[in-house]
């Protein structure tokens, strides 16, 4: 799989989108995990290109190198980072090697970067090294923007030594997916006109078996495949098909990560009369329901933020489908039902699972204040702490806020011959 040649000359509308979105939440992301880090992070981009286009513009690797360094700048105690990435192709390889170590040789607690020839090198590499000593390091951050599919491989992105503290985001073309699977399976479909792909397929030789394999891999499943014959047997569209393939990435992400949220990243200066053609989808995997949480309210401020200076490439939403508000309601009411009456639990945890489930479409604490509330003056959840200190009821909805399921609505349920 070769890359376009020409693809590093100039950064594309596309490309400074998602190095925006990357970096609009590398900032508050190294701020968070700053302090608890003791024993190092592990930074992957595992597709990472030369580091600069030729144009001067700097592309997703040195992006985070100067992310980290601002907020590095202005502590005392520098927590050191080992930033690993992988390139292919050998030209673009030697590129990000100068330029990589260009940007780090000033700056003592920073490693050299580890350049490695392929995703899969670079993932293994990750799993193994150690930043502080031989511990374990305490963050991993895996950015992965593969230019199509042939070397994408979902188990690695679930193998992390330390899960409960890894942050994943995968720049995931469920457009180019189509593409490879109907050639792989030999499947003639209505695609509709003017679609632009912005990734390449796999190469001529590469045996229709091998594709399949591939497929399977990057996805996690086999089970695209009944996605792809129904839009042949035209007992499915191709846009609902686009859904269901990049419903079945997250579905197979959650099988380590319990927090995976899908935001479809569109161009709204073409099929207006869809609400925008969807360019690629940006999928975030975390065990952490504040890094869920930080990942929806940073993309929707920014959303807000560039609905000016770029409204043709930013829409986030749920994929242009309207979001019922009985369906968000249930989510919320599913979240609240996974803990034993009585066990005490963060608002936040709430919060992401909605999130994970419905998408982005509305701000933590605002998600929590509009739905949540509702099981609250229903008598399902009560809150740990209810009174303020001048007496009043509390009724704020901070993520750290404990709240638990409340025995008296379970007896008057049970009470009452209804079943939750």
């Amino acid at each position: 799989m070769a890359r376009n040649s020409r693809f590093f000359d100039d950064k594309h509308p596309w490309s400074e989108t998602k190095d925006a979105l990357l970096g609009n939440y590398l900032t508050p992301f190294f701020t968070k995990v700053y302090n608890a880090s003791r024993d190092g992070i592990i930074y992957v981009d595992a597709f990472a290109g030369p580091g600069r286009f030729k144009d001067g513009t700097i592309g997703s690797p040195l992006l985070a190198l100067e992310k980290y360094q601002a907020v590095c700048k202005s502590r005392r105690a520098k927590r050191p980072i080992q930033f690993v990435f992988g390139e292919a192709k050998r030209g673009l390889r030697r590129q990000l090697e100068a330029n990589a170590t260009d940007a780090t040789n000033s700056v003592g607690y920073i490693k050299q970067p580890i350049i490695k020839d392929s995703f899969d090198e670079a993932m293994d590499c990750a799993v193994k090294v150690a930043v502080v000593g031989r511990k374990r390091p305490s963050t991993y951050f895996y950015y992965v923007d593969p230019f199509g599919f042939k070397y994408l491989r979902m188990a690695a992105l679930l193998e992390s030594p330390n899960p409960n503290h890894t942050e994943v985001l995968v720049n995931f073309n469920t457009v180019g997916f189509i593409r490879d699977a109907c050639e792989a399976l030999r499947i003639a479909i209505d695609v509709p006109s003017g679609i632009e792909i912005l990734d390449v397929g796999f190469d001529d030789a590469d045996l229709e078996t091998e594709r399949i394999q591939r497929l399977n891999a990057a996805i996690g499943s086999d089970e695209w495949k009944s996605i792809i014959e129904a839009v042949r047997d035209k007992s499915m569209n191709y846009w609902e098909a686009e859904y269901r393939i990049s419903q079945l990435f997250c579905c197979n992400a959650r099988r380590k990560y319990a927090y995976v949220t899908s935001m479809p990243i569109k161009d709204m200066s073409r099929m207006v009369a869809l609400g925008g053609e969807i360019k690629y989808r940006l999928v975030h995997m975390t065990n952490n329901a504040d890094g869920c949480i930080l990942m929806n309210d940073e993309m929707l401020r920014r959303k807000q933020n560039q609905q000016d200076t770029l409204p043709g490439f930013l829409t986030l939403d749920v994929d242009g489908k309207d979001v019922q508000p009985e369906v968000v309601q249930q989510a919320m009411r599913d979240a609240v039902m996974q803990y034993p009456v009585g066990k005490q639990f963060q608002m936040r945890w709430v919060a992401a699972y909605v999130i994970s489930r419905c998408g982005v479409f509305m701000n933590g604490t605002t998600l929590l204040r509009t739905y949540l509330k509702q099981l609250i003056e229903e008598g399902l959840i009560e809150r740990v702490d209810k009174y303020r200190k001048d007496g009043k009821p509390r009724d704020n909805f901070a993520k750290e806020t404990l709240v638990y399921r409340s025995p008296t609505y379970q007896t008057t349920i049970e009470f009452d011959g209804s079943s939750l």
